[in-house]
Protein backbone atom coordinates (compact mmCIF):
# COMPACT_ATOMS: atom_id res chain seq x y z
CA UNK A 1 0.00 0.00 0.00
CA UNK A 2 1.28 3.48 -0.82
CA UNK A 3 2.61 5.36 2.18
CA UNK A 4 1.25 8.61 0.73
CA UNK A 5 -2.40 7.57 1.00
CA UNK A 6 -4.50 10.08 2.89
CA UNK A 7 -8.15 10.44 3.75
CA UNK A 8 -8.73 13.94 2.35
CA UNK A 9 -11.60 12.94 0.05
CA UNK A 10 -13.35 11.12 2.88
CA UNK A 11 -13.02 14.09 5.24
CA UNK A 12 -14.31 16.53 2.61
CA UNK A 13 -17.59 14.58 2.55
CA UNK A 14 -18.32 15.78 6.12
CA UNK A 15 -20.51 18.86 5.68
CA UNK A 16 -20.60 20.09 9.28
CA UNK A 17 -17.61 22.46 9.47
CA UNK A 18 -16.87 21.66 13.12
CA UNK A 19 -16.93 17.89 12.69
CA UNK A 20 -14.85 18.22 9.50
CA UNK A 21 -12.26 20.48 11.20
CA UNK A 22 -11.93 18.19 14.22
CA UNK A 23 -11.43 15.24 11.86
CA UNK A 24 -8.81 17.13 9.81
CA UNK A 25 -6.90 18.08 12.95
CA UNK A 26 -6.92 14.53 14.31
CA UNK A 27 -5.77 13.04 11.01
CA UNK A 28 -2.96 15.57 10.75
CA UNK A 29 -1.70 14.40 14.15
CA UNK A 30 -2.37 10.67 13.71
CA UNK A 31 -1.60 10.08 10.01
CA UNK A 32 2.09 9.17 10.50
CA UNK A 33 1.06 6.30 12.80
CA UNK A 34 -1.96 5.33 10.70
CA UNK A 35 0.34 4.85 7.71
CA UNK A 36 2.38 2.33 9.68
CA UNK A 37 -0.38 0.34 11.38
CA UNK A 38 -2.32 -2.66 10.15
CA UNK A 39 -5.94 -3.27 11.02
CA UNK A 40 -6.69 -6.05 13.47
CA UNK A 41 -4.73 -9.12 12.45
CA UNK A 42 -7.48 -11.33 13.77
CA UNK A 43 -10.65 -9.79 12.39
CA UNK A 44 -9.76 -7.93 9.20
CA UNK A 45 -9.03 -9.00 5.59
CA UNK A 46 -5.48 -9.93 4.59
CA UNK A 47 -4.92 -6.75 2.58
CA UNK A 48 -5.44 -4.70 5.76
CA UNK A 49 -2.86 -6.63 7.78
CA UNK A 50 0.18 -4.70 6.60
CA UNK A 51 1.34 -1.10 7.00
CA UNK A 52 -1.47 1.29 6.11
CA UNK A 53 -4.14 -1.35 6.68
CA UNK A 54 -5.93 0.83 9.21
CA UNK A 55 -6.23 3.60 6.61
CA UNK A 56 -7.70 1.13 4.12
CA UNK A 57 -10.18 -0.04 6.76
CA UNK A 58 -11.23 3.55 7.50
CA UNK A 59 -11.63 4.23 3.77
CA UNK A 60 -13.80 1.12 3.42
CA UNK A 61 -15.93 2.21 6.36
CA UNK A 62 -16.50 5.65 4.83
CA UNK A 63 -17.40 4.01 1.52
CA UNK A 64 -19.88 1.77 3.35
CA UNK A 65 -21.35 4.76 5.20
CA UNK A 66 -22.02 6.42 1.85
CA UNK A 67 -23.87 3.26 0.81
CA UNK A 68 -25.96 3.36 3.98
CA UNK A 69 -26.72 7.02 3.39
CA UNK A 70 -28.04 6.21 -0.09
CA UNK A 71 -30.24 3.35 1.13
CA UNK A 72 -31.76 5.02 4.17
CA UNK A 73 -33.44 8.39 4.48
CA UNK A 74 -30.81 9.98 6.72
CA UNK A 75 -30.51 13.64 7.62
CA UNK A 76 -27.39 15.64 6.80
CA UNK A 77 -26.49 15.53 10.50
CA UNK A 78 -26.82 11.73 10.62
CA UNK A 79 -24.63 11.40 7.52
CA UNK A 80 -21.95 13.65 9.03
CA UNK A 81 -22.04 11.67 12.28
CA UNK A 82 -21.57 8.38 10.41
CA UNK A 83 -18.61 9.63 8.35
CA UNK A 84 -16.96 11.24 11.39
CA UNK A 85 -17.41 8.04 13.38
CA UNK A 86 -15.95 6.02 10.50
CA UNK A 87 -12.75 8.06 10.60
CA UNK A 88 -12.45 7.99 14.40
CA UNK A 89 -13.80 4.55 15.34
CA UNK A 90 -10.45 2.69 15.42
CA UNK A 91 -8.11 5.63 15.96
CA UNK A 92 -7.73 4.58 19.61
CA UNK A 93 -5.52 1.66 18.61
CA UNK A 94 -2.91 4.08 17.24
CA UNK A 95 -1.34 4.65 20.65
CA UNK A 96 -1.19 0.96 21.50
CA UNK A 97 2.12 -0.72 20.73
CA UNK A 98 0.38 -4.09 20.81
CA UNK A 99 -3.29 -4.32 19.96
CA UNK A 100 -4.93 -5.80 23.04
CA UNK A 101 -8.54 -6.83 22.49
CA UNK A 102 -9.29 -6.25 26.19
CA UNK A 103 -8.28 -2.60 25.93
CA UNK A 104 -11.50 -0.95 24.92
CA UNK A 105 -10.16 1.06 22.01
CA UNK A 106 -13.67 2.30 21.25
CA UNK A 107 -13.68 4.28 24.50
CA UNK A 108 -10.21 5.63 23.72
CA UNK A 109 -11.36 6.55 20.19
CA UNK A 110 -14.46 8.33 21.54
CA UNK A 111 -12.24 10.25 23.97
CA UNK A 112 -9.87 11.29 21.19
CA UNK A 113 -12.83 12.58 19.18
CA UNK A 114 -14.08 14.56 22.22
CA UNK A 115 -10.63 16.07 22.70
CA UNK A 116 -10.39 17.30 19.12
CA UNK A 117 -13.95 18.63 18.87
CA UNK A 118 -13.56 20.54 22.14
CA UNK A 119 -10.52 22.35 20.69
CA UNK A 120 -12.67 24.08 18.08
CA UNK A 121 -16.14 24.53 19.57
CA UNK A 122 -17.86 24.62 22.93
CA UNK A 123 -19.23 21.05 23.24
CA UNK A 124 -22.60 22.40 24.41
CA UNK A 125 -23.12 24.08 21.05
CA UNK A 126 -22.83 20.77 19.19
CA UNK A 127 -23.96 18.40 21.96
CA UNK A 128 -26.37 16.29 19.89
CA UNK A 129 -23.84 15.62 17.13
CA UNK A 130 -21.00 14.95 19.57
CA UNK A 131 -23.11 12.51 21.57
CA UNK A 132 -24.22 10.79 18.35
CA UNK A 133 -20.63 10.32 17.08
CA UNK A 134 -19.35 9.15 20.47
CA UNK A 135 -22.17 6.62 20.85
CA UNK A 136 -21.58 5.23 17.35
CA UNK A 137 -17.87 4.85 18.14
CA UNK A 138 -18.47 3.24 21.55
CA UNK A 139 -20.91 0.68 20.15
CA UNK A 140 -19.18 -0.17 16.87
CA UNK A 141 -18.09 -3.60 18.12
CA UNK A 142 -21.70 -4.69 18.13
CA UNK A 143 -23.22 -7.60 20.02
CA UNK A 144 -20.41 -10.00 19.06
CA UNK A 145 -17.68 -8.03 20.84
CA UNK A 146 -17.90 -8.58 24.61
CA UNK A 147 -15.99 -5.47 25.67
CA UNK A 148 -18.02 -2.82 23.84
CA UNK A 149 -21.32 -1.21 24.68
CA UNK A 150 -24.20 -2.64 22.66
CA UNK A 151 -25.74 -0.65 19.80
CA UNK A 152 -29.16 0.66 20.82
CA UNK A 153 -30.14 3.13 18.10
CA UNK A 154 -30.51 2.91 14.32
CA UNK A 155 -27.21 4.59 13.39
CA UNK A 156 -25.31 2.59 16.00
CA UNK A 157 -26.73 -0.68 14.74
CA UNK A 158 -26.14 0.15 11.06
CA UNK A 159 -22.56 1.22 11.80
CA UNK A 160 -21.73 -1.87 13.87
CA UNK A 161 -23.13 -4.15 11.16
CA UNK A 162 -21.15 -2.26 8.53
CA UNK A 163 -17.96 -2.61 10.57
CA UNK A 164 -18.61 -6.34 10.94
CA UNK A 165 -19.07 -6.75 7.17
CA UNK A 166 -16.17 -4.49 6.14
CA UNK A 167 -13.88 -6.17 8.68
CA UNK A 168 -14.44 -9.55 7.09
CA UNK A 169 -14.70 -8.68 3.40
CA UNK A 170 -12.19 -7.36 0.87
CA UNK A 171 -14.27 -4.42 -0.31
CA UNK A 172 -12.46 -3.03 -3.34
CA UNK A 173 -11.39 0.58 -2.90
CA UNK A 174 -8.57 1.95 -5.02
CA UNK A 175 -5.73 4.06 -3.54
CA UNK A 176 -7.45 7.29 -4.57
CA UNK A 177 -10.58 6.36 -2.66
CA UNK A 178 -12.70 5.39 -5.66
CA UNK A 179 -14.67 2.16 -5.47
Amino acid sequence: MKSTINLNKEVRSIRNPYLRRATEMALKDFMPRLRKLPSSLRHHPKDERGPGGLILHIRRMVWGCHGIMKQFDLSETECDCLITAAVFHDIGVVNAEKHDEKVIHADVSAGIFACYISKIIDPYLLAREIRCVQNIIRTHGGRWYPFHERPAKKLQLLFSLLDYIVSRTNVLVDPDGET
